[in-house]
């Protein structure tokens, strides 16, 4: 599975995270939680589509982090 989708959700995940650093992160933790989810007798039928989804799911969870971090660190700003 890894071979298979790798450099195509590489290039998805670069985009929409804009860097390759971000990206190779997230679609390592995609295929972790993908293998984990199978290890544990999950039927995974649609294994690019889950990739896919898992990965949109961690950078939102990202995102979230990000602006949360924001908000905290600019009502620690304010007097």
């Amino acid at each position: 599975m890894l071979e298979r989708y790798h450099r195509e959700l590489l290039r998805y995940f670069t985009r929409k995270a804009g860097d390759g650093d971000t990206a190779a992160d997230l679609v390592q933790e995609a295929y972790a939680r993908v293998l984990g989810h199978q290890d544990a007798g999950g039927l995974v039928l649609e294994p690019r589509a889950l990739l896919y989804q898992t990965g949109r799911n961690l950078l939102a969870t990202q995102a979230a982090r990000r602006a949360a971090r924001a908000e905290e660190a600019a009502a620690s700003d304010l007097p």
